[in-house]
């Protein structure tokens, strides 16, 4: 690049602004493709340089560019103390690409020379150590030259201008570089490896001692005379020059390569000895090459992102999410996402959640972020304007505007401004930047996000009409879960991160040490204890470096021939404790604190505190060598460590007198910014008695805030894990009796809200305690009278005696409290009964509560609640439950004074518990309750939630995910504890009953992960695989299943199921599962059975699917009372007021009797009622389920009117703003009414030909038996010969996977492509693949052929079709496919 003095800038120039964020001052230099211009970034507030694309008029633009971009990729992989360090890329306002980088201070070796040898050596050495890391990569500069190596004021030499680097090669390349300094073989297109660059060292070298050049030439065929004449030695032109150098400098500058010393590591020894360095120096360059590994086995998830990042820019908002257990390198494929987004011109906004429960604090990073990178005064209009502020701030003074924006936030985000408006504030100045300016949203451990900012980044891709957003997310495998990774992950494209193969560790290794002598004996061993982790294998690496196994000599990496078992440690925790002990006291110190820290990020005032004998100095020295240990990350202005695998080994090497002594610190610390921290850490260190009185001072909180349920989660639930320790230590302080109940309260209600569960022994123990205070022990013993009036009032007066009586400090609970408290109990319990499936407990607590119910209106308001519970519960006597319900209602309405806020918690869970039973039973009232509901702001997700199944009684599944993904944003952004988990099993039933396949899958996962915690939760799980099995059509494993069920939910001594609910579900699927295998005896058999114990425990609204499954097996058996029995359950349902699917199902059941009866009258009008009740659902699979009701009404002579769309809609109608994901749903829900595989596939191949324009068409599915014909349409059967073209052109396409592979991945979204045809006894056939990426893999289904005229051009609506029908299979178990490409 041409060296010119700085010129100062006007507007003719250069630009004075670029990207808004880079303010340029002066021109630099200028090379042949890019000018480097001094500047300022005004987001960092620190100098520059910028370097930018210049195109002359005529050449190509698009290589140029390209050049430009692996360049700025290529630095970014080589951090190395002597190459210049790059920081941002990004497209100018003219579309020019530019980058910065590090804007080094003095001048480039032009400046200096000549130079004394010394300082020569000096200069080589340091560049000779970039160049090892260079050529270990397999990479060469080509353009080694006084103006590319800048020397620094502090003496250091660095290299810079790496436009001309390219990988080694046999032969061929092109010229480039300064003539004087290009090797001989450069020029006669020679193999080029690092000798190539030790002659352009020579040669500079040469001219730093000299001022000469050795070889005079002005360009390449001057050069070519040159070399003829030998050059004087160097000490011929200088003074003091050794003669051993003058042999180092001549042999570099050799024409022949193989005279020249063979590594830059070699050329260091020499020059080492001559000026005196130390060449032991060079170890600590090590690090460069250990910390600058290259990304593999993850060549398939790159290629997934560059697609998405496309599809961001043309489409809706998108998101993928990187999940993999700690080490798989999620943050380095983050990394490399936004590397590539940056090269497309998209800003960056990125951040790492941390675990704070600090509202908004993940999207206040990312807007931080955002406002940086836009120009000031936007950044201030946007968001003031948006959040409803005062006018932006009038200044001329750009900083002062953006000054508004940003101190605005924080106090926003801390809960000064209502969520749902900070939401929609934050989501608006999202897209709306991303109109003008792409956004790359990456967030790092998402898994441990707050749930607002969870919250907004899923309204961002539901309500994101254009595109210019990409999310991109990482998540440990192993801690993904809770409402907001569902949320979340449901919106994602997930991609998981697979161990790497022996081979991709190969690779892995080869890119650290380079591909040395034992490389694979290397890789065998790692991958054996690291299992393909990447990060444990780099670990291991570096402890085999550090123990001196491996060695950097003579220019490249020493490996040994073999390891003994002592050699590498059996984890990588073990190879940690060897490096953490060999950081300085200090360094030890911070990180074993932090390790430690109930939060973890820490601030450089933190870390002062932590060491307040330290000085600044001193905490610098220290977090700087954690730093480069990589032990700690910085993040803005705070410090967290690595990765689990830093603080599992920090923690695992502390002994008990210094985890004292750290916590004792760390109390300290939280102590001083009043943070609830102190009380875990005060425990931990001996300080008892004040991290009691703390905790003491928590609890009070609770009885001055208004709101119950948003009080108890925010205060209790993050002191829950203290309480156990808590009260142990308060019985052994001799604290109250009452202190000590006091927390065991408190521990139950926070087990409660943070788990969704009982701690059964901290619930017992308060029980207990309460049943002894109120004087309830006393009425149950007592026999003296059976008049309960006489014994309540004989127990109460005994119990208040009792309580005189007692020593102060023994007391616990007066008995009026203690019966608040009991009431407060039983309804804490009753919730957690509702998520657990506990029925033992519901069975209890209605007689628990009831003697004292005469004593308030909220005692028999309670009551009659949990009263309700056990009857809807455990017996299933819903009307009852009901009236009940109702009654408490009216109790509640006479309460108020001090217990309102804890009566408005409760009078909601029932408005709740009514609404949701009404829309179970199909009762239009439902909605009436959510309009209650809505009353208040933190139960309007209860409201959509009910809403949802009302949707979903109705058939319309759509409209119901649509209020589901608002409850689910809602619920994230306001907090709500998730509890309320019987909404499962009602939607359970109702997508069984639509037939929704992917509805029935997400219902069975959410119920797995509660079966796990649960043990209550195992018959529901049972039930929803079982209700998967029935809707696929698979009824011999439903079978299976539902007995197992069945099993689990027999009736006790008692004569009361631990599951009632699940018991007449697990019968009726029975039932259903033997009659889709017609065995209509066995399935009448058992509902009969089944129906009668429903009649004797007089349960009527729960048994309405079992009685319908017994009319059809009894219609089918030529029973003639089918009929009747079906209108009687019509006319119950009628009565009850019944509408949507619940009856429309009974309609449904009556219309086929009707059939097999030959009633044509009834089926007439029995089918009419059916198609009314069915319109919600008319894209659904209920469409379906009436559309098979009436061709089997045809079959028989009988007629009625069709509600189906046509089955072209979904194949000729515009899918484009459909995605394949929300294609792949509808198909699927339009193919599940579908009972078997058989129809399901007919079904396919009749939307295929639609989508086609074919009358005739045949389908093949790939299945475990191979290629497998499974419908036709339009012929009988294919020709002979057919069959085997189709089968060779699977075989070929297994072979060729990288053709399929682009048509999966969307490239016929930019480019339609000619089809591929057959022909056959005279007819043309085309070749349609149906194919998908299911986890990462390409995946072929099968192969549909239709019959054409001539070869026609594919469009993207038919490969989204195609692809859509193959992912609906494949989920289906309709066939195998065949995996075809490893990602």
């Amino acid at each position: 690049m041409t060296r010119i003095a700085p010129v100062a800038l006007s507007a003719a120039t250069a630009p004075l602004r670029v990207s808004s964020r880079y303010e340029v001052h002066e021109l630099l230099g200028r090379g042949g493709m890019a000018c480097v211009y001094r500047a300022t970034d005004s987001t960092l507030s620190r100098s520059v340089a910028l370097k930018q694309l210049v195109v002359a008029e005529g050449a190509p633009r698009a290589s140029l560019a390209a050049l430009f971009e692996r360049e700025f990729h290529t630095l970014m992989q080589l951090r190395h103390p002597h190459v210049i360090e790059v920081y941002d890329y990004g497209v100018g306002e003219d579309g020019s690409p530019y980058y910065t980088m590090e804007l080094l201070d003095g001048g480039d070796l032009r400046d200096r020379t000549p130079v004394g040898y010394r300082d020569a050596c000096r200069i080589a050495f340091d560049v000779c150590s970039a160049l090892a890391l260079l050529h270990s990569r397999r990479l060469l500069h080509r353009d080694i030259s006084p103006r590319n190596i800048r020397c620094t004021l502090d003496g250091q030499a660095k290299l810079i201008d790496f436009g001309a680097m390219a990988p080694m090669s046999d032969g061929g390349s092109e010229v480039v570089g300064t003539p004087a300094f290009t090797a001989p073989e450069t020029l006669q297109r020679l193999a080029l490896d690092p000798r190539t660059d030790l002659y352009s060292l020579g040669v500079t070298l040469y001219y730093a001692l000299t001022a000469r050049l050795p070889y005079a030439a002005r360009s390449f065929t001057e050069l070519l005379d040159a070399w003829r004449i030998k050059p004087v030695p160097p000490s011929a032109l200088a003074a003091d020059i050794p003669a051993a150098l003058d042999d180092l400098v001549l042999s570099l500058i050799g024409i022949e390569p193989a005279l020249r010393p063979q590594s830059a590591f070699a050329v260091m020894q020499r020059l080492a000895a001559y000026a005196e360095l130390r060449i032991e120096e060079a170890d600590s360059v090590s690090r460069a090459y250990l910390s600058t590994p290259t990304l593999v086995g993850r060549d398939g998830v790159l290629a997934q992102v560059r697609d998405k990042l496309r599809d961001a820019r043309l489409s809706r908002a998108t998101a993928v999410l990187f999940e993999g257990p700690a080490g798989a390198g999620r943050s380095r494929l983050l990394d490399a996402c936004a590397l590539e987004a940056q090269t497309r011109g998209f800003t960056i906004l990125r951040a790492t959640a941390t675990g704070t429960r600090e509202s908004f604090a993940c999207a206040r990073a990312l807007t931080s972020h955002l406002l940086d990178a836009l120009p000031h005064a936007q950044a201030s209009q946007e968001f003031s304007q948006l959040l409803g502020l005062t006018k932006p701030v009038a200044s001329s003074v750009p900083e002062a505007q953006a000054e508004v924006a940003r101190a605005a936030l924080p106090s926003f985000a801390d809960g000064a401004l209502e969520p749902a408006r900070l939401q929609r504030a934050l989501r608006e100045l999202w897209t709306g930047v991303s109109r003008t300016h792409p956004l790359l949203i990456a967030v790092d451990d998402v898994h441990k996000i707050d749930e607002p900012s969870a919250a907004l980044l899923s309204e961002v891709l539901d309500k994101a009409k254009r595109g210019g957003i990409l999310i991109a997310l990482t998540a440990d495998s192993e801690d993904a879960d809770g409402p907001a990774m569902r949320a979340l992950t449901r919106r994602c494209t997930t991609l998981e991160l697979a161990p790497l193969t022996l081979e991709q560790t190969r690779a892995l290794l080869d890119s650290l040490f380079g591909d040395v002598a034992h490389l694979g004996m290397l890789a065998g061993e790692i991958q054996r204890v690291a299992l393909g982790n990447p990060r444990q294998t780099l670990e291991l690496a570096q402890h085999l470096v550090d123990r001196g196994l491996i060695r950097y000599s003579s220019g490249s990496w020493r490996l040994p021939s073999a390891l003994s078992a002592d050699d590498l440690p059996r984890s990588t925790a073990a190879a940690m404790q060897a490096r953490i002990t060999r950081l300085s006291a200090h360094a030890r110190l911070l990180a074993e604190a932090q390790a430690l820290a109930f939060y973890e990020t820490f601030s450089d005032a933190d870390y002062h505190a932590l060491l307040p004998e330290a000085s600044s100095s001193e905490i610098e020295l220290a977090l700087t060598e954690l730093l480069t240990e990589q032990a700690l990350v910085r993040d803005g202005e705070v410090y967290r460590l690595a990765n689990r695998v830093w603080i599992a080994a920090l923690s695992a090497g502390l002994d008990p007198e210094r985890q004292r002594s750290l916590h004792h610190a760390l109390a300290l610390l939280y102590r001083a910014k009043t943070s609830f921290a102190f009380i875990h850490h005060a425990f931990l260190c001996g300080m008892e008695n004040e991290a009691l009185d703390a905790l003491d001072m928590r609890n009070e909180l609770y009885k001055s805030e208004a709101d119950y349920m948003k009080l108890v989660e925010q205060n209790v639930a993050k002191l829950v894990w203290c309480y156990p320790h808590a009260i142990e230590r308060a019985r052994a302080l001799g604290r109250s009796a009452r202190a000590v109940h006091d927390l065991r309260r408190w521990q139950y209600l926070g087990a409660v809200i943070t788990q969704g569960s009982i701690d059964r022994e901290s619930g017992r123990l308060w029980f207990e305690q309460l049943a002894h205070d109120s004087g309830l022990n006393l009425y149950r013993s007592d026999t003296q009278s059976t008049n309960p009036q006489e014994r309540l009032t004989r127990a109460l007066q005994t119990a208040y005696q009792r309580y005189l009586e007692t020593p102060e400090a023994e007391r616990v609970y007066p008995v009026d409290e203690a019966i608040r408290k009991l009431g407060e109990y039983t309804v804490v319990s009753i919730t957690v009964v509702t998520s657990a499936l506990d029925n033992v407990l519901c069975m209890r607590m209605p007689d628990d509560l009831e003697p004292f119910v005469p004593l308030s209106p909220l005692l028999d308001a309670i009551w009659k609640n949990v009263l309700a519970g056990r009857e809807s519960r455990c017996f299933c006597h819903y009307e009852q439950a009901r009236e009940l319900w109702r009654e408490s209602l009216s109790k509640l309405d006479s309460v108020g004074g001090s217990e309102v806020t804890f009566v408005e918690a409760m009078r909601y869970a029932i408005c709740y518990a009514i609404g949701m039973m009404e829309a179970q039973l199909g009762l239009a009232t439902a909605v009436d309750w959510a309009e209650r509901l809505d009353q208040d702001p933190y139960q309007r997700v209860s409201a959509l939630d009910l809403r949802r199944i009302v949707r979903l009684e109705q058939g319309d599944a759509e409209g119901a995910d649509r209020l589901r993904r608002q409850a689910e944003v809602l619920a994230l952004q306001m907090r709500v504890p998730q509890m309320f988990k019987t909404l499962l099993n009602v939607e359970l039933a109702s997508y069984t009953n639509i037939g929704d396949l992917t509805g029935v899958a997400n219902v069975m996962e959410q119920m797995r992960s509660l079966a796990s915690r649960f043990e209550g939760w195992k018959p529901n799980l049972l039930v929803a695989q079982g209700c998967f099995h029935l809707v696929r059509g698979d009824f011999e494993a439903g079978l299976q299943v539902f007995d197992e069920a069945a099993a689990l939910t027999e009736f006790g001594p008692d004569g009361v199921s631990p599951q009632l609910v699940m018991w007449l579900e697990s019968r009726t699927g029975r039932a259903e599962c033997l009659f889709g295998l017609e065995r209509y005896e066995e399935a009448r058999d058992a509902a009969s059975s089944a129906v009668q114990v429903c009649e004797s425990r007089q349960i009527r609204a729960a048994a309405v699917a079992l009685v319908r499954v017994l009319a059809l097996a009894e219609a089918k058996l030529g029973d003639a009372r089918a009929g009747q029995r079906l209108d009687a359950l019509i006319a119950m349902q009628t009565e009850l007021g019944t509408s949507g699917l619940r009856i429309g199902l009974s309609y449904e059941a009556r219309a086929r009797v009707a059939i097999w009866s030959a009633d044509s009258a009834a089926f007439e009008h029995f089918a009419e009622l059916t198609a009314r009740t069915y319109r919600h659902g008319a894209r659904t699979a209920l469409a379906a389920r009436y559309e098979r009701l009436i061709n089997e009404a045809a079959r028989c002579g009988m007629r009625a009117a069709s509600v189906l769309p046509d089955l072209a809609v979904l194949a000729s109608e515009d899918t484009s703003a459909l995605g394949s994901d929300a294609l792949s749903t509808a198909i699927t829900r339009s193919m599940a009414g579908s009972r078997s595989a058989e129809e399901r596939t007919q079904l396919a191949l009749q939307m295929i030909c639609a989508a086609h324009a074919a009358s005739v068409g045949h389908l093949y599915l790939l299945t475990a038996a191979g290629l497998v014909l499974r419908a036709s349409q339009g012929a009988d059967s294919p020709a002979p010969e057919l069959a085997g073209q189709v089968s060779r052109y699977v075989s070929d396409k297994q072979q060729r996977s990288d053709d399929l592979e682009e048509m999966v991945t969307g490239e016929l979204a930019q480019e339609e492509q000619l089809t591929s045809l057959i022909r056959t006894e005279g007819l043309s056939y085309e070749l349609l693949p149906l194919a998908c990426v299911i986890d990462a893999v390409s995946t072929l289904a099968g192969v549909a052929v239709v019959e054409v005229s001539q070869a026609r051009i594919r469009n993207e609506k038919q490969s989204q079709l195609l692809s859509a029908l193959a992912m609906s299979m494949l989920q289906a178990g309709d066939c195998d496919g065949l995996r075809l490409t490893a990602e």
